[in-house]
């Protein structure tokens, strides 16, 4: 009997383990039937082993170390049966203290009613007396595979050292297939629509969307809801996916969004994850590698090599050196999951395999080179902070010993730059709570310049690394659309718990060193950036360009930090390039999470944009467009990324369980969700945006946290007698011609050229513009909406600033109830306001007439009529004011 029970172990290991020999058969095969037929109940047999007893069970299911055993009172096992996370049924379970307990577990569902993705999840607790149980080992196994049911033999696991079902059959079964045309698809009426259009802008995060299973016959097939259609399928069992394969075949997938939703956590479903699947195979390699972090998380959901998805990344890897590196050292980050450690490793192993040779040694080289910067650089930051300048030079030169004997590799942040040394002369690390390092590597190419790269321990770069992601994907959406915001974003990479390398970007400093420059006060003053600019940019071309740059990317990232909720926005946190760019960095805290002062938070503002930004802008005012176009650019921005929120949101979900310490939650998304106000219109939208910008302007504790955080770090206020910066004037005069002057008494024409910087000069006059009013109307449902964009070229009779606000009325008004008005905006000649004024219940435009009036404190300043036509309807429009009080 022990020889037999020993054989059958063996028979068993061979079985589920790869093996070049293998021992005498004991276990039969079973005869092969259909699944179908079964309608027996789920159950197994489940024992446990204590290793230092002498008696042995032919099914056993855990072998507990004896440390185990004397070190808990009692054991319990639980088995769970789950499908997409969901369980399936009650799980059983048992407890007990003996060294040998032997029971049998029971589902009481039928097996041909399982859904074919299945998971039987086992788990072995401990507990000791008034405490409560700790986890011991656990293991998962999915029921089905490509063709098999897993309920005719024994399975090994690595914790979980065996698992017996006792089946006489080999249970096989077919999964069904879509039957084009056997579904009549129909154009649902006008507020079907409607309803389905709102309810699927709310994407997964709320239950109204079980009218879209309801009505899945009439959605409009090509709209990205799909994922929503199918979550709201009330079952997944085997009878109910041919109607289910069917709505998928019919649908056209020709969104990203789309297709990352269908690979989320939700969707285990084979035939549905292929689905999604095709869509990556068809686009480019550089669009794939931007979804590469999400993909990688979406592996979770497989169980297998030859699932599709590894199939998919294996095969784009064989054939793009890029994707291959950046999929290795996704891989290596995953890692750090104790719960897929084991599978990441074997999608890693395979991708090893398949690469060859040659790319197989260049990846091994890029590995040592970041354990040993993560070596120097953790040594650095451990040390004593008086002795971290030591520490540095003595660790540096293990950096210089990897590149001896010829040795090189390409930089793990980006596989187009190749390396061959560092500048040792320029390695350094950073005064801050992580000690960075920033290390000069040389490149190969004679022609190339040094890149300067941080190497990070101690700090989660998995957050960075998604933020910066999507503000790239922003970026890409904004371009489609022909929106050029000139956004700057650096490379990361998170290359194990806790550490990575970041990309510096040339010629950036931050706000917070400009503001130095002017001494501490330099934090409180309106005037830093402007006078910062003109000093880096000579010419008035230069200046031009600097200043039209950070309007854009300004805009950009006021957009991308109020959606993610990017706090800790202190003035070291943002940087500024000499060309004008503006960018973020250091993205620890997101989704609203900001630091405290006791009860009060830092982060008050939705975003950083402060009156100094403004003054750099307008020019201290006498630009005052320039205010109207940044506004414009951001609202436009914020509305182009409102119609891609499904792209947000699938980018967001996927990574819930990557690590992140402050995306973990569904919570999140629905604070993402709630930015992007998925109800609201355009105009709406503009008009919500807009108040954002003034709360930011007027937010008083932006510069509050500024000096906080510049007398936090030590900066003192430099006089210009020790040494401290002069500043320019704030003006820059270009060229000035001396066309004449008269000595002695005689008039002499030499014209002389000479170059000055500091003073724009005009050569043409000054005119007075007429005011106008710019308008955006739109027309719907019997609503009639008019934003109020930008008013200009408003003053008062002394040709002072007025107090300016807009009143709209419609005629015929019978009743006098057509009265609305904008709030005020103070001492502004060229205002914006993006305020949305509203009429309901207006049943046709023929023959309506708006009256607009601007006011001062009551005072009538200008005024239009305006015949409502069609002709006028969702356009920007600027219209002339009469009878102006100037």
């Amino acid at each position: 009997m022990l020889h037999g029970a020993l054989l059958k172990v063996l028979q068993i290991y061979f079985d589920n383990f790869q093996a070049d020999f293998r021992s005498q058969s004991v276990i039969g095969r079973p005869r092969i039937c259909d699944v179908d037929n079964n309608q027996d109940i789920l159950r197994f047999n489940v024992a446990a082993l204590i290793e230092n007893t002498t008696e042995i069970t032919a099914f056993f299911l855990f072998c507990l170390d004896f440390f185990f055993f004397s070190s808990y009172d009692y054991f319990s096992i639980s088995c769970h049966l789950t499908y997409g996370g969901t369980q399936v049924c009650i799980p059983g379970g048992n407890k007990g203290s003996c060294s040998l307990f032997f029971f049998r577990i029971v589902f009481p569902i039928p097996v041909n009613k399982l859904p074919y993705e299945s998971m039987l999840t086992i788990r072995l607790k401990g507990t000791k007396k008034n405490k409560s149980s700790e986890l011991l080992c656990w293991s998962v196994l999915p029921l089905y595979d490509d063709r098999w049911v897993y309920f005719h033999t024994s399975h090994l696991f690595s914790d979980i050292q065996c698992l017996d079902f006792q089946d006489q059959f080999q249970w096989e079964y077919q999964r069904p297939i879509a039957l084009p045309g056997s579904m009549l698809f129909s154009q649902p009426c006008g507020e079907l629509q409607r309803k389905i259009l709102e309810v699927s802008k709310k994407h997964c995060l709320y239950n109204e969307k079980a009218l879209l299973w309801t009505k899945r016959f009439e959605c409009e097939k090509g709209s990205p809801c799909l994922h929503l259609v199918l979550g709201s399928a009330p079952q997944w069992l085997p009878e109910d996916l041919t109607e289910i394969y069917t709505v998928v075949d019919s649908w056209l997938i020709y969104l990203p969004e789309e297709a990352l939703f269908l690979l989320g956590h939700s969707f285990h479903d084979r035939t549905v994850r292929e689905t999604a699947v095709r869509y990556f195979e068809q686009i480019p390699d550089a669009e794939l590698e931007e979804f590469l972090p999400q993909l990688v998380q979406a592996l979770k959901s497989e169980w297998t090599l030859e699932g599709p998805l590894v199939m998919l990344l294996l095969e784009r890897s064989l054939k793009n050196i890029r994707i291959a590196q950046q999929l290795y050292w996704l891989l290596e980050d995953a890692f750090t999951d104790v719960y897929y450690q084991s599978w990441f490793s074997k999608v890693q192993a395979a991708l090893r395999y398949c690469c060859g040779s040659a790319l197989r040694q260049e990846l091994e080289h890029e590995t040592q080179l970041v354990q040993v910067l993560m070596q120097v650089a953790d040594k650095v930051r451990t040390a004593d902070k008086a002795q971290r300048k030591n520490v540095l030079n003595m660790e540096k030169y293990k950096i210089n010993n990897f590149f001896q004997n010829g040795i090189s590799c390409r930089l793990p942040l980006d596989p187009a730059v190749h390396v061959k040394g560092v500048n040792l002369d320029t390695c350094k690390f950073y005064n801050s709570n992580a000690a960075p390092l920033g290390i000069s590597f040389v490149c190969t190419d004679p022609l190339a310049t040094n890149i300067s790269v941080i190497c990070k321990t101690g700090d989660n770069l998995r957050q960075d690394m998604l933020v910066l992601q999507i503000v790239r994907v922003m970026d890409h959406v904004w371009l489609q659309e022909g929106l050029d915001l000139q956004m700057i974003t650096y490379r990361c990479l998170s290359t194990g718990k806790d550490q990575g390398l970041v990309e510096m970007v040339p010629e950036a400093v931050t706000l917070g060193k400009i503001q130095q420059e002017w001494g501490l006060g330099g934090t409180l003053r309106e005037d830093t950036l402007e006078k910062w600019f003109h000093m880096r940019n000579k010419t008035k071309e230069d200046y031009e360009k600097a200043v039209t740059n950070f309007i854009l990317s300004c805009a950009g990232w006021c957009v991308a930090t109020f959606v993610l909720g990017i706090c800790d926005r202190h003035n070291d946190n943002i940087m500024l390039k000499y060309s004008g760019h503006m960018f973020h960095i250091d993205f620890g805290k997101i989704m609203g999470n900001a630091q405290k002062f006791g009860a009060i938070k830092r982060d008050r503002s939705p975003f950083i944009f402060t009156s100094e930004m403004q003054h750099f802008i307008t020019g201290g005012g006498e630009k005052a467009q320039r205010l109207h176009r940044f506004v414009e650019l951001c609202c436009e921005a914020y509305n182009i990324i409102r119609k891609r929120s499904g792209l947000i949101l699938s980018l967001l979900e996927l990574m819930l369980h990557a690590g992140m310490p402050e995306l973990n939650h569904v919570s999140n998304l629905q604070y993402v969700q709630n930015k992007l106000r998925p109800n609201n219109t355009d105009l709406e939208a503009t008009s919500y945006f807009t108040a954002k910008i003034k709360e930011s302007i007027n937010c008083i504790s932006v510069k509050v946290n500024f000096l906080a955080h510049a007398m936090a770090q030590g900066k003192k206020q430099e006089s210009q007698s020790q040494g401290g910066v002069i500043c320019a004037p704030s003006t820059n005069i270009q060229e000035a011609v001396i066309e004449g002057f008269s000595p002695k008494g005689k008039d002499t024409v030499r014209p002389l050229h000479v170059a000055l910087w500091g003073a724009d000069i005009q050569t043409t006059l000054v005119s007075v513009s007429s005011p106008q009013v710019q308008l955006c109307i739109s027309f719907s449902d019997s609503k009639l909406s008019v934003l109020v964009k930008h008013l200009k070229n408003i003053k008062l009779a002394n040709g002072s600033n007025p107090d300016a606000y807009v009143v709209t009325r419609l005629r015929p008004d019978p009743q006098q109830r057509s009265k609305r008005k904008t709030k005020v905006v103070r001492n502004n000649a060229n205002p914006t306001f993006n305020e949305l004024l509203e009429y309901n219940h207006v049943p046709l435009l023929y023959g309506m007439v708006l009256i607009v009036t601007v006011k001062s404190r009551k005072a009538f300043l200008a005024g239009t009529n305006i015949k409502l036509e069609d002709e006028l309807l969702a356009k920007e429009t600027w219209f002339p004011l009469q009878n102006s009080a100037a």
